[in-house]
């Protein structure tokens, strides 16, 4: 149900693209995971993640993205799952975007590239696009905040994972 003054909102013409978005950022994930470990253990800097934490962290942010996204197909009239919404699919455009900046920068192929550039990029985009206003603000809030909620994210893992 709108509210009074805001047209009735459905979510066809954003749902396709939420569930595209959702099966995306999955397939996504599932290819940083199996690289990703062993990318990051050659680079000079060490980094200090555990394989464990790193799978603990990217399967928590895969549920959270997916119950937004999905939520938002499911309840199209709720305006705070879309502008979450919205907030993803920036967020998933900044991590999109690093995967080739983090590339060139090593001078290796990140694992994730490929279908950040070829499933994620496209998906979010129609996603962010098809969605009703707000979308630019929250959009651009989720692609400022994508590296705090990943350390976030990170973080907890770490306590998880002991």
């Amino acid at each position: 149900m709108a509210r009074r003054g805001e047209r009735e909102v459905d979510a066809e013409g954003w749902g396709i693209p939420a569930v595209l978005t959702t099966g995306a950022f999955v397939i996504h994930n599932v290819e940083e995971l199996t690289g990703l470990p062993a990318w990051l253990a050659r680079l000079p800097l060490s980094v200090l993640l555990s394989e464990r934490t790193l799978s603990y962290a990217m399967a928590g942010l895969t549920v959270l993205v997916s119950l937004v996204l999905l939520g938002t197909r499911a309840r199209p009239e709720h305006r705070l799952l879309r502008i979450m919404a919205a907030a993803v699919a920036g967020a998933l455009l900044a991590n999109v975007a690093s995967h080739p900046i983090l590339s060139a920068l090593t001078r290796s192929y990140m694992p994730g590239t490929g279908t950040a550039l070829a499933l994620v990029l496209p998906a979010a985009l129609w996603l962010l696009w098809s969605l009703p206003s707000p979308r630019l603000w929250p959009g651009m809030l989720g692609a400022v905040l994508m590296v705090p909620v990943l350390c976030l994210a990170l973080f907890l893992a770490s306590l998880i994972a002991g």
